[in-house]
């Protein structure tokens, strides 16, 4: 003879199950910590890693001629971080637009030995080489990235001004990770 088992019993049934070997959820504690920015939890790591990027300097020029205009380029300071290696270079600007507080920003990194990963994570750095904010880009093609953040309103407001063309408010970290194929 066959049981008939509601389907109602059955996901009730599961539910149990599946709560049963969930861990136990993380405590306030840990979850805040977990929400904090890297360089608030690891100070001395970000101020290294600091001195360092307000240590490249790019020289400005690339000027290039068109008839009675020219347009200067101005190149970002980078530092790759990959694993234990620190990689200096420069990126180019591509695009930047600030709507809102939205920032859509495109850039070209400079030369690098290292693959190209999938995704970054990228820290703004001002010239005081305080942190602004951190922003996940992701891959284009030719080590080109991608990114789109909000802004704290203040910022906001002071970059909507600017050019690709302008010299930028800011240096980039660039957490590098390993794609995976």
């Amino acid at each position: 003879m066959k049981r008939k088992i509601q389907v109602k019993q059955l996901l009730r049934w599961h539910l149990a199950q599946a709560e049963a070997a969930a861990p136990p959820a993380p405590r306030a504690r840990r979850l805040l910590e977990a929400a904090r920015p890297w360089w608030e939890t690891r100070p001395e790591q970000f101020q290294a890693l600091a001195e360092q990027l307000g240590r490249i300097h790019i020289a400005d020029g690339d000027a290039l001629a068109k008839p009675k205009t020219f347009r200067v380029e101005h190149r970002v300071p980078v530092l790759i971080i990959h694993r234990t290696e620190k990689v200096e270079t420069s990126a180019r600007v591509i695009l930047l637009n600030v709507r809102g507080c939205m920032l859509r920003l495109r850039l070209r990194l400079g030369a690098v030995a290292l693959k190209s990963p999938e995704g970054i994570e990228v820290t703004f750095v001002n010239f005081q080489s305080r942190p602004l904010f951190s922003a996940a880009g992701i891959s284009l093609k030719n080590k080109e990235y991608a990114l789109e953040v909000e802004l704290p309103e203040a910022l906001a407001r002071e970059w909507e001004q600017l050019k690709v063309n302008d010299r930028m408010p800011f240096r980039l970290m660039v957490l590098w990770s390993e794609s995976k194929s």
